[in-house]
């Protein structure tokens, strides 16, 4: 018994001890709440850290697309803008970058058609009507058509049928005129109209050539004046000619030929021999149109694709002169190249038939019509133009 009141006592001694200590420490005891009451906070902690990733991942994806999306429309927008006002400056920028030609031309009438599928092809002036004959195809292979264009640009549409009757669809590259012959020149032959047909016919009517002959050329381009009918051919790769066209000159290699006949009222077609031509003249490539001015100037129209336009200017009477042996006989043949080139205007692109009227050459352009955008090229002229020669 007193062994086991001694431990009761012991006891006792270690309770009390212990209580007297904490009552002795309160700091230890707030110490002790602190550090029991701080635990949970950094487990919620870290819980509130896993979660927070979740919730963004969720919210994330809506505002980039947002920013993205308007960002590329805004790029897009900013480019379109862009491109349409450099557009506008190059196209009204032309008389700056041909000032050479721009200074001595000046816009007639505009070219009928370019809003439909007409490609003008052929122009020339009629003294006699007044007016301008402006010849072409049709892309979507309808009649081909002549437009007789007034000076105040209102005008009647002539669609072209064969001698036997049916639709003519054929290029009508070149279209020249004297008096009341009327010639339109495609696939090696020289067709033939009379402007007094031209004057009765009415608007969209139809009507035949009256007959057509044959020429040594691809006939891509003709010319007339009082004296001469010429029909020419143009050459570059892909459009072959005669190899007895092909010639050395001083300019490297030609490859096409113009060739003369003389007019005659009393001979067929108002031609003094169809079967023989008169005059050759050797030509540089990619030439589209052509006209002989009164003190012996020929000018030349040449234009390919997308590149610029040229009107080379040559005088014949410093031509050098050869030889060409045609069924037997031999004509003169002059070759104009730079030993006897004036002049070389640039132009703008897409130029083809020309005439010369009043001192003025008669140039037309292709790249105003629809097949080619309907004007939207820069530079594209939609008008005939009236280029001043220097006197």
């Amino acid at each position: 018994m007193a062994e086991s009141n001694k431990k009761t006592t012991d006891k006792q001694k270690i309770v009390n001890s212990r209580v007297t200590d904490t009552v002795k420490n309160p700091k230890a005891d707030k110490s002790a709440k602190k550090s029991q009451n701080t635990t949970p906070k950094k487990a919620n902690t870290a819980t509130a850290k896993k979660t927070a990733p979740k919730a963004k991942t969720a919210a994330s994806p809506a505002a980039p697309k947002k920013s993205r999306g308007f960002n590329i429309l805004f790029i897009v927008s900013t480019v379109l803008a862009s491109i349409i006002v450099i557009y506008c400056l190059v196209d009204i920028s032309a008389p700056i970058f041909y000032r050479g030609f721009y200074k001595d031309a000046e816009k007639s009438v505009k070219i009928p058609g370019l809003n439909e599928s007409f490609v003008p092809q052929g122009f020339a002036f009629s003294e006699e009507l007044g007016s301008y004959l402006v010849c072409g195809y049709m892309s979507n292979s309808e009649q081909s058509r002549i437009y007789v264009v007034d000076g105040d640009g209102s005008y009647k549409e002539i669609r072209l049928r064969n001698q036997d009757g049916s639709d003519y669809t054929g290029h009508a590259g070149g279209i020249s005129c004297n008096g009341n012959d009327v010639y339109i020149s495609n696939n090696k032959k020289i067709f033939h109209l009379t402007l007094e047909a031209l004057k009765k016919a009415k608007d969209l009517e139809s009507i035949s050539f009256d007959g057509s002959f044959d020429v040594p050329c691809r006939s891509s381009f003709t010319f007339c004046d009082d004296k001469m009918l010429y029909v020419g051919e143009f050459y570059t790769d892909g459009y072959n000619t005669d190899a007895s066209h092909k010639l050395t000159t001083a300019d490297g290699e030609h490859n096409a030929f113009l060739f003369g006949y003389k007019l005659n009222s009393n001979g067929a077609f108002g031609v003094e021999n169809t079967d023989m031509p008169d005059v050759v003249y050797s030509l540089c490539d990619k030439v589209q149109g052509m006209c002989m001015t009164d003190d012996g100037r020929a000018v030349l129209s040449t234009s390919y694709g997308l590149a610029n336009s040229y009107l080379k200017i040559y005088d014949t009477s410093k031509a050098t002169k050869l030889e060409y042996k045609y069924n037997d006989s031999l004509i003169p043949l002059y070759v104009l190249d730079s030993d006897c080139m004036e002049k070389s205007v640039t132009m703008p692109l897409g130029s083809e038939d020309i005439d010369i009227y009043n001192g003025q050459v008669v140039i037309g352009f292709e790249f105003g019509a629809k097949k080619y955008g309907g004007g939207l090229l820069p530079f594209a002229i939609e008008n005939i133009m009236l280029y001043r020669l220097e006197q």
